[in-house]
């Protein structure tokens, strides 16, 4: 989220930027047991999604043996079932597991309890026992907002139970969480665009993020088009 200024016909306020991080699985590296990425490329877009996903369709181009990372937004699903069927989609296992904290905290409470029981769904789902997740939060009788909770749980372990196979994708060396991106985030929008006064136009936001990307990305020649276009 960034700042933007009010402008006539469209107010002010804290705007969504939407990023997106491609990289080979070639540039992951372990190094002393922390991840690394030597080399990304970036997407970056202020507004709807529809052109953000046409943004980073033309970014993969033709490429093949896709794996598709994120969080449980509908429109992120749509775009990879619609066009790239065959890439491997992975729910981030950190959002399921925030999920299901906000719903075990409803229920047992901040307890020893709460704890113990979330360990255990992170042990079912590193071991692609999906179905028995789904077993321990059906079986929980509850009332109240824990019950409206637990109804909304389900139906989205449910719909995404094909994507929550982590035991397997560990053992493939795949990522399953969200780090890379979460800093991306920081490293690519907030160190530059979120800094103490900043409010923007949504023009300038974009065209200063284009910039952000094409530099993070190592891409000299977009840099370059950005001035030409510019001038």
């Amino acid at each position: 989220m960034v700042l933007t200024r009010d402008q006539p016909g469209h107010p002010g306020g804290w705007k969504e930027i939407k990023l997106a991080r491609l990289f080979k699985a070639q540039d992951v590296l372990t190094i002393k047991k922390r991840t690394t990425i030597r080399q990304s490329d970036y997407v970056a877009h202020l507004g709807d999604h529809h052109r953000f996903t046409a943004q980073v369709a033309a970014r993969i181009g033709s490429k093949r043996r896709l794996i598709a990372l994120g969080d449980g937004a509908r429109w992120i699903w749509d775009f990879w079932s619609q066009h790239y069927p065959d890439a491997v989609q992975i729910l981030d296992l950190y959002h399921v597991l925030e999920k299901l904290g906000v719903w075990a905290r409803l229920v047992w409470g901040d307890t020893p309890l709460c704890q113990e029981w979330l360990a255990l769904q992170q042990s079912y789902l590193q071991s692609d026992q999906v179905s028995e997740v789904l077993e321990q939060v059906r079986g929980e009788r509850c009332l109240g907002e824990a019950r409206k909770q637990q109804q909304a749980l389900l139906t989205y372990l449910t719909n995404n139970q094909s994507r929550m196979q982590y035991g397997t994708y560990l053992k493939m060396g795949y990522l399953v969480g969200s780090g890379a991106i979460e800093a991306a985030n920081k490293d690519v929008i907030q160190h530059r665009l979120k800094l103490s006064g900043q409010r923007w136009t949504p023009q300038g936001l974009q065209q200063v993020a284009n910039l952000r990307v094409a530099y993070k990305s190592g891409r000299d020649d977009l840099i370059r088009d950005h001035f030409e276009r510019a001038a």
